[in-house]
């Protein structure tokens, strides 16, 4: 092979080469777009199912909730009826209803004083007489049962997502006797001291002193919480509950009385499993948010700019049309002070 033959032929081999390269420059330039868009168009369409499932979930759980409120509100406004016209309702349906309202609202709003009320009418008429005695029993029994069957539910509840002690106060020579007990909750641990001061056996009521302190945190960088209160046996720990940082609740109820000493049990749970009445502070909800944030997700970040908003909202004066609220309360004041 000559000189020129040998040039032509490594020619034509780099220029099959160059024809080879190019085809398949080509080739996987299409085949890396047609990956880049397969790519990207999954992590758009998930992305977009996370956002639309966030926002169907939301969607049912509004409407669901907005079909129970109008249906329990309906419930409501017939049973507390009952309350405001005393003259036509007996013992007994007020008893019913309270029932009602009990095993169905107790987590809206609080019941302590139709409880109250509805065992001073018990009372007064076992004074009377006009009631057989084993009637008033058969009242007072149903009242207490109804009462202590709720305690029960809500401190189930509460413990599943908490933590709780038990304690038997000594009623006699309460001097100097202080509980105590360290709960931990969310990473975050405190010890709890229970005083009882004062007794009212009649009532089956004790007033405690509570202090509350979180562990290992330096004593200058947090204040401890104290508070001073009754507990008797219509104090339901969804709605009588006292408000720790970090959005979290303490409650103590009282299990069962004696003429020597009370079992109460102290229950220390997270804010959000407290009543609908007592909502968490607008900020506590968006500090909680603003950790989901971080994950990206529409949904959190929309509730967040959303809470956001409400809260500066509630900073302004808005003008509210309370006639009909103080109707309502002055209509249940002279029901008050006519009982009495």
């Amino acid at each position: 092979m000559s000189k020129f033959e040998k040039e032509k032929w490594a020619k034509d081999k780099w220029d099959k080469i160059e024809i080879i390269c190019k085809v398949l420059g080509s080739l996987l330039a299409g085949i890396s777009i047609a990956l880049i868009g397969f790519f990207s168009s999954n992590y758009l369409n998930d992305r977009q199912t996370k956002e639309l499932r966030w926002r169907l979930h939301t969607e049912l759980i509004s409407n669901r909730e907005n079909a129970e409120s109008a249906l329990r509100g309906d419930m409501f406004k017939s049973i507390i009826d009952t309350y405001m016209k005393p003259d036509t309702a007996s013992t007994e349906k007020k008893l019913l209803d309270l029932e009602l309202l009990t095993y169905n609202f107790h987590e809206s709003i609080c019941i302590k004083p139709l409880y109250m009320h509805l065992e001073r009418v018990i009372e007064s008429e076992a004074q009377t007489k006009e009631i057989d005695p084993t009637i008033v029993r058969h009242n007072q029994n149903r009242l207490f049962k109804a009462a202590r069957e709720i305690k029960g539910k809500q401190l189930s509840a509460l413990m599943a997502v908490g933590n709780s002690c038990d304690r038997i106060i000594q009623l006699e020579n309460l001097e100097g006797k202080q509980d105590s007990c360290i709960l931990e909750l969310e990473s975050i641990k405190r010890v709890f001291y229970i005083r009882a001061t004062d007794i009212n056996k009649e009532a089956r009521k004790i007033n405690v002193d509570v202090r509350v302190l979180r562990v290992e945190v330096e004593p200058e960088k947090t204040e401890p919480f104290s508070a001073s209160f009754g507990i008797g046996p219509y104090d339901f720990p969804m709605i009588d509950n006292s408000r720790l940082s970090n959005d979290q609740r303490f409650a103590i109820v009282l299990n069962e009385f004696d003429e020597t000493s009370a079992w109460v049990t102290l229950v220390y749970f997270p804010g959000s499993h407290a009543s609908l009445k007592e909502k968490s502070f607008s900020q506590d909800i968006i500090d909680r948010l603003m950790e989901k944030e971080e994950s990206n997700i529409p949904f959190y970040q929309d509730l967040v700019n959303l809470l956001k908003s409400e809260k500066e909202a509630e900073d302004k004066p808005i003008a509210v049309n309370s006639d009909t609220t103080a109707s309502k309360q002055e209509e249940f004041m002279q029901l008050a002070s006519s009982q009495n």
